[in-house]
């Protein structure tokens, strides 16, 4: 079941706990949290304000701990684990939910803080075993509170792409190497929370999930599993939850149609017409002088990543000195993608090039992960980077010959 909820005016917060309370109160009724102790698992991905539509509303944080604690729960935190490089405390402070632990008492952790435990992915199609932070082992339940944003990578990020938060920076590289969407619905076979709460109050369309567009909508969404609530967000947001392919994957494991007709759903529904948030940027990359792109039959999510990459670089101010230092730049996408044709320097990207990385610098992923890409230029270029290539290409070497050789063994 899913339940639906107006939370408007989203700055409200008396306006937004209702929402939250009367959504909890369907969807886990009968829940016992009389001395439990809980986290909870906002999407705090970068060190922006919760204004800009990247990160949870703090406000929708308060009302589920307030709910928590009404309840009888003795302990509640946040926890959260970012992009590689993003400073945790800093994203606290400007998304607000700092102030929220000051005000409520709540702690605010750093989910990669005291190492991980390595679990099985049985039912894996490419997840054979993934590391999950250890202090989820600490806590009776835990609440995954995301916001509604569009993706660059997997069209939308939503409940089942915000459990990805609880892994370590490894294990997240080791999700996008060996295929994003894909590994997404694996860890849904293993690791699901008790309560979803989608943040859908300030949300993002466009170039999400850092660099898109805020949208107000004025909704929260509350399920006990995140695969229906992400069928019903999605197909709200206006996107066909079957043509997204981490939900249509999940669904394939549980059995179950990625149809919104498939979920009961209770609240302020049916919408009185969906949400058409804008899709993130997947047909094609723009044309720019000095850039080559080789096109092989490139997925969109490799289209996506070059496009961002440029983009940031242009909106930086480095794209021209790049161009300028490097001699031009080509970059290869796509399992047919020819290379003899390069200019400048030349970059191979994706998993399905990872028999021709030797023949320019290599960007591992499927689809690889966007501040990696982008660093992989800078640091080539010799200007300043964050992301280390050289630590992702030995995890990605072990990955891949791990992967071709179970594909020797099948044929």
């Amino acid at each position: 079941m899913v339940c639906v909820e107006r939370a408007a005016p989203i700055g409200s917060y008396e306006v937004v706990r209702l929402g939250v309370w009367k959504a909890l109160d369907v969807v886990a009724k009968g829940l016992i949290l009389e001395g439990k102790k809980v986290l909870l698992k906002p999407n705090v991905c970068a060190p922006v304000a919760w204004d800009t539509g990247a990160v949870t509303n703090p406000l929708v944080v308060k009302a589920v701990a307030e709910w928590m604690f009404e309840r009888g729960a003795s302990k509640v935190d946040v926890g959260e684990d970012p992009i590689i490089g993003v400073n945790l405390s800093k994203a606290y402070e400007l998304s607000g939910l700092a102030e929220v632990s000051r005000e409520l008492g709540v702690g605010l952790l750093h989910l990669a803080s005291e190492g991980a435990v390595r679990i099985e992915v049985p039912r894996g199609e490419v997840l054979k075993d993934i590391e999950v932070s250890s202090l989820l082992s600490r806590y009776d339940l835990w609440v995954s509170i995301p916001v509604m944003k569009t993706h660059i990578l997997t069209t939308v990020t939503l409940g089942l792409k915000n459990t990805k938060g609880v892994l370590p920076a490894k294990s997240k590289r080791k999700m996008h190497f060996i295929g994003l969407d894909q590994a997404i619905a694996d860890l849904y076979t293993v690791i699901k929370p008790d309560l979803v709460v989608l943040d859908a109050t300030l949300c993002m369309e466009g170039s999400g999930p850092v660099n898109g567009t805020p949208k107000e909508v004025g909704l929260v969404l509350a399920s006990r599993d995140p695969l229906p609530l992400d069928v019903v967000a999605s197909w709200a947001m206006g996107f066909e939850p079957e043509k997204v392919a981490h939900i249509a994957y999940a669904a394939k494991h549980a059995g179950l149609a990625p149809s919104v007709e498939s979920v009961s759903v209770t609240g302020y529904w049916p919408l009185p017409k969906r949400l058409g948030f804008e899709p993130p940027p997947t047909a094609k990359v723009l044309s720019r002088s000095g850039v080559d792109v080789i096109y092989g039959d490139a997925c969109s999510g490799c289209v996506a990543v070059v496009e961002i990459t440029l983009r940031r670089l242009e909106q930086s101010g480095e794209l021209e000195e790049v161009l300028k230092r490097l001699g031009g730049l080509t970059i290869a996408i796509g399992p047919r993608a020819k290379l003899d044709k390069a200019r400048g320097r030349l970059f191979v990207v994706g998993k399905c090039l990872y028999a021709q990385k030797e023949r320019g610098i290599y960007v591992p992923g499927c689809p690889p992960i966007g501040f990696q890409m982008l660093d992989a230029i800078r640091a080539e270029a010799g200007l300043e980077h964050v992301f280390p290539l050289e630590e992702a290409l030995k995890e990605a070497n072990e990955l891949y010959s791990f992967l071709q050789t179970a594909k020797k063994s099948t044929t």
